[in-house]
């Protein structure tokens, strides 16, 4: 790199210029967060990335919560059918990673534990002769039914569907569907039990 743009890159009009686009981002989001979810507790910290219209693609019910450190990925890729709804008094546990490339869908009373990654989207790797972060993403819908309960650390791989009032285990890698008042746990997770 030309060593005037490198300094220019580094210098005090960069960082104006990043600090005003920093700030038009957090009052996006603070108008999102306190505005469009007044009915919701929307922690200060949660991180929304990805497409520059992620906010018009998140809707979320009255009553629900997103816990701190969380981070909401959207792609930014309109050619992906990407769009989060979370229903009524749902809890999403502190440092949770949501990625959406494909719709994914939260249901009513549900309950995420911390630390929890709930994906839409799985790497490519049928190739050899290409490296598996350049093969793309193959995108899936995933759908978790109301009044499920889904322990702290766990995985919820794309193209899963979670019945309504099933229970995952903490620390669960969840990769096949689950049917409503289930039980699963373990790595990959498969059912347990049934609830009573």
């Amino acid at each position: 790199m030309n060593p005037f743009f490198k300094a220019l890159n580094r210098g005090p009009i960069f960082r104006l210029t990043h600090a005003i686009a920093e700030g038009r981002k957090r009052h996006q989001f603070e108008c999102w967060r306190r505005q469009d979810n007044a009915g919701s507790l929307i922690d200060s910290e949660v991180l929304i990335t990805g497409s520059h219209a992620a906010f018009s693609k998140i809707t979320i019910g009255r009553g629900s919560e997103i816990q701190r450190y969380c981070r909401i990925h959207i792609a930014g890729d309109d050619s992906y059918e990407s769009k989060l709804i979370i229903g009524k008094s749902v809890f999403i546990g502190q440092a949770t990673h949501i990625s959406v490339m494909h719709a994914m869908t939260i249901g009513d009373n549900t309950i995420i534990g911390a630390n929890s990654y709930l994906l839409t989207n799985n790497h490519r790797f049928a190739l050899r002769n290409i490296p598996i972060r350049d093969q793309g993403y193959d995108c899936k819908p995933l759908r978790i039914d109301e009044d499920v309960w889904i322990g702290a650390n766990c995985v919820i791989m794309a193209g899963v569907e979670i019945g309504k009032g099933a229970i995952i285990g903490a620390g669960s890698v969840v990769t096949k569907s689950v049917g409503a008042y289930e039980i699963w746990g373990g790595v990959p997770a498969r059912k347990i039990g049934d609830r009573p």
